[in-house]
């Protein structure tokens, strides 16, 4: 199979210039693997639409994807990958796969699961397809299941739970965490890039914000639950034309700038990422 320019990550430490080049990947897919032909079909159409458009680096919000999903993705990648030398990591919400197969790359066992069947066939072939480029057998499994009826016992336990803008999409969230938990390793890591409910531009957004979780409330839920909170941090406040129109050396500028935003009130971001391990065991939280 001709390779072209699709980026293969080896295993080891990981960079925020090699999950970007990652990040360029489904775009360069064979068609056969791309869900171009089938983004229209169902009701999921528009969700699969937008998904889709995240992926590709093509566009006018390019450099505002890299600060955004970039580097939180490479964030992430890095908590959950360096606490094991195989790592279990759960996938909540895995859409495509893009993030599960990196992580797979890299040498952890993932576990995915989406309630959305297109997306998670797309995610087996391309699967298969990395396989064959890497040459190797990956540890990574797609499920297709709701949060609330995806058996937990039956893959777990786990070191790590990852999740890309999905944890706050399942409802209740509290019953998703308390049927997670049993299964959760002491010391395992949770890496949550979600929306932030309290930025001041969420009425642009779509989707419903009943039950969802303000970034504090998270960081509470996860503390009462025997969490250590390492980081919980605003994803990006800088609207994506800003991004564009600055030479590299303003980016920079931009991106100190957007850092001090970011922490200045929970009203500016318009997302945010929460990093904690797990130091108190189930029984011990709850009892």
């Amino acid at each position: 199979m001709e390779v072209g320019p699709v980026f293969v990550p080896a295993q080891g430490v990981v960079t925020l210039e090699e999950v970007w080049a990652w990040y360029g990947n489904p775009a360069k897919e064979p068609d056969s693997l791309h869900l171009r032909e089938r983004i229209f079909e169902g009701d999921r159409s528009r969700a699969r639409k937008r998904q889709t458009e995240g992926l590709l680096l093509a566009g006018s919000r390019m450099r505002f994807r890299k600060r955004h999903y970039g580097q939180g993705f490479a964030r992430a990648a890095r908590y959950l990958l360096d606490r094991a030398t195989c790592p279990t990591i759960l996938d909540v919400g895995c859409g495509f796969g893009t993030q599960s197969i990196f992580l797979a790359l890299k040498g952890a066992k993932v576990v995915a699961f989406d309630i959305d069947d297109g997306a998670v066939d797309v995610f087996r072939a391309r699967i298969a397809y990395y396989e064959e480029l890497a040459q190797r057998r990956l540890d990574v499994s797609a499920h297709c299941s709701g949060a609330l009826e995806f058996d937990y016992a039956a893959f777990g336990p786990y070191d790590g739970v990852y999740s890309q803008f999905a944890f706050s999409c399942m409802q209740p969230s509290e019953n998703v965490l308390a049927a997670m938990l049993p299964n959760l390793q002491h010391g395992a890591r949770v890496a949550i890039l979600d929306r932030n409910r309290l930025s001041w531009c969420k009425w642009r957004t779509e989707g419903s914000w009943r039950g969802v979780w303000s970034p504090p409330e998270v960081q509470q839920r996860l503390t009462d639950a025997g969490f250590r909170i390492a980081e919980n941090r605003g994803g990006v406040v800088l609207p994506p034309f800003l991004w564009n129109l600055c030479e590299p050396t303003g980016r920079d500028i931009l991106s100190r700038l957007d850092d001090v935003l970011c922490r200045l009130s929970w009203w500016l971001p318009v997302s945010h990422q929460i990093l904690a391990e797990r130091v108190v065991g189930c029984a011990e939280a709850y009892g």
